[in-house]
């Protein structure tokens, strides 16, 4: 048995737009193909690179699971035949099945109120080379 990764996109409007369902559906496909879930999580909803069936959104389901090489296949097409699958990568997966944690968007921190800078703060300093080399190659009059 091999170790794979699956990623699917599954449509908002199925589910009323929960996890939990899709999560479900997930792992009864994984499981009537012959394959054994480790480990079944969401990334959440997430705005689509480019619409897919004029769908502009997706729940993306990331799962880790067992299977044997000649029942991948079969998988596959099934979900590709369900109509609430967007899209279906599969691959196979080295790497050792962890918690899937959802995407996090990080809170915009308020820059700190700055202290006035003199003039020698203010901006970059300037570079005198250039001055000094132009001074250099004009012949003196």
């Amino acid at each position: 048995m091999n170790r794979y990764e699956m990623v699917n996109i599954i449509d908002v409007n199925w589910g009323e737009g929960e996890t939990a369902p899709a999560q479900k559906m997930i792992s009864e496909e994984i499981a009537r193909a012959g394959g054994t879930v480790e480990d079944i999580g969401s990334m959440g909803r997430r705005r689509l690179a480019y619409p897919i069936d004029r769908k502009k959104d997706g729940i993306y389901i990331v799962s880790h699971f067992l299977h044997s090489p000649e029942g991948v296949v079969p998988l596959r097409d099934s979900l590709k035949l369900n109509p609430a699958v967007i899209r279906t990568l599969l691959v196979r997966y080295r790497g050792q099945p962890g918690a899937i944690p959802r995407e996090e968007v990080p809170k915009k921190e308020e820059p700190a109120a700055e202290e006035e800078t003199g003039p020698e703060k203010a901006g970059p300093a300037e570079d005198n080379t250039e001055k000094e080399s132009q001074a250099a190659r004009t012949p003196e009059k």
